[in-house]
């Protein structure tokens, strides 16, 4: 606990140097992470998690600055997303994720929504879940609140096309660039095009929710006159090995 105390020595907030000694749930956030990298057994995994997560709890009330921000919940989420076990274990992962989930879309909570917290619920609905029509119909819901809040990261947008058929994809998420208010609050691994990436030559048509500003139509006049000219220098060569 000296760990999650940090340099935290003192109370007094007229010290220069009080901000700096606030505790925070840094510490307790990397062990929750070191437990999701661990090769520790699965069916143990949400047990630890949430043991660490009651003593962020325990912690906060001496301390409020240590409890756990958005970073513990998206830690956690993803404990469950992970979780392997028999059916009950599975549905205690499933219970927790929602729990969670809903606290954080809570509005009138100071608890704050991110990208990986999206992400990792949409795993946890993908591996948890075990009615698939259930899954397939509370993932599409997850990723267009995603889409309305800002949050589809390139992970996000990856769960989504992995798990819904072509069709489905392309009518959701269309072709080629991403609106602006689908990234607009991605703080991890952001996507710009459908394909998932930043960005590269020939991608800026066909965007969903926005005017592609006449780049398709100039794209295809291009491509016309690069044919035209082709073409034209095709007969050139014919009609002077006719005259020779």
């Amino acid at each position: 606990e000296s760990l999650c105390i940090g340099a935290a020595s003192t109370t007094d907030k007229n010290d220069d140097f009080y901000l700096f000694k606030m505790p925070s749930p840094t510490v307790h956030n990397a062990l929750i992470e070191l437990c999701n990298k661990s090769t520790v057994d699965r069916s143990a995994l949400l047990d630890m998690s949430l043991e660490i997560m009651k003593k962020i709890e325990e912690f906060s009330v001496t301390f409020p600055t240590a409890g756990p921000n958005e970073e513990t919940w998206a830690q956690v989420l993803k404990t469950c997303s992970y979780t392997r076990g028999d059916e009950a274990m599975l549905e205690k992962a499933l219970t927790t994720a929602n729990d969670i989930f809903a606290k954080l879309e809570d509005n009138q909570t100071q608890l704050k929504m991110t990208d990986k917290c999206y992400f990792h619920m949409m795993k946890c609905v993908v591996n948890l879940t075990p009615d698939e029509d259930e899954s397939h119909k509370r993932l599409v819901q997850l990723f267009s609140d995603a889409g309305e809040k800002g949050f589809v990261s390139a992970n996000v947008l990856r769960v989504f096309k992995n798990n819904v058929s072509d069709e489905e994809f392309e009518k959701t998420v269309g072709e080629g660039r991403l609106a602006d208010k689908w990234v607009a609050n991605v703080t991890s691994g952001k996507a710009l095009y459908t394909d998932g990436t930043m960005g590269g030559a020939g991608k800026h048509a066909f965007r969903k929710g926005k005017s592609t500003s006449g780049w398709a139509k100039k794209q295809r006049r291009r491509v016309e006159e690069i044919v035209q000219r082709k073409e034209a220098k095709s007969k050139r060569k014919m009609q002077r090995r006719k005259k020779q």
